[in-house]
């Protein structure tokens, strides 16, 4: 199994703010409060960014982090999650996208390093740089033009109605070099492959 690849879902609380209380003391305040409100209905049915969308955001940011640790990594993977490790069956349930860098190209102290995003907080975190390499895994040069939505109906066609918790897309080491995969982790316990290039559907490590 590759070091530190964790499959729990990070804890996410969603909540939506709406401003309000008192009565308008002028136009202006009137104004304000109706804004709010219009604006309310548009926060609460907002989709997450999808992981096409956010793999050039997550390498730009790597790359220029403060010290020039990780300023020539490259993308091993992207994890995500749903919020509170609650099952999924939309593209939209997934609201964490942790991507894991090989960064040896840097030449730096840190072989590795990772980048989460969470929605809907909508921003980045921290780069983390790692010690120890990601093994099993080729490099992802760019992002796959298949999005994760079109590999969740892609999923369903094949007669795969379960919920999922993550998924992954990677290109994992074997016998011949493969396309970037979404790999679904299944509430049956089964992994489940999407091949970004082909569309192809199989199962996974079983």
């Amino acid at each position: 199994m590759r070091a530190h690849h964790g499959r729990a879902a990070a804890a996410l609380a969603v909540t939506a703010v709406i401003a309000g209380g008192g009565l308008a003391a002028g136009v202006s305040d009137a104004a304000s409060t109706s804004a709010t409100l219009r604006a309310a209905p548009a926060r609460a049915h907002a989709t997450p960014p999808d992981v096409t969308v956010l793999f050039g955001r997550a390498l730009s940011k790597a790359r220029a982090s403060r010290r020039p640790l990780f300023a020539k990594a490259v993308v091993y993977e992207a994890d995500g999650s749903t919020a509170n490790g609650r099952p999924t069956r939309s593209a939209r349930g997934i609201t964490v996208w942790r991507f894991v860098f090989d960064n040896y190209p840097s030449h730096s102290r840190f072989a590795s390093a990772t980048l989460t995003y969470r929605w809907p907080a909508g921003r980045f975190g921290r780069v983390v740089g790692i010690k120890p390499p990601f093994l099993e895994d080729y490099v992802i040069r760019s992002a796959p033009k298949m999005t994760l939505a079109t590999a969740v109906k892609r999923l369903r066609h094949a007669g795969y109605r379960q919920s999922f918790r993550f998924v992954t897309l990677r290109r994992p080491v074997g016998p011949r070099r493969v396309a970037a995969l979404y790999l679904f982790g299944l509430s049956s316990g089964h992994y489940v492959a999407v091949n970004t290039v082909t569309g192809k559907v199989s199962p996974f490590g079983r």
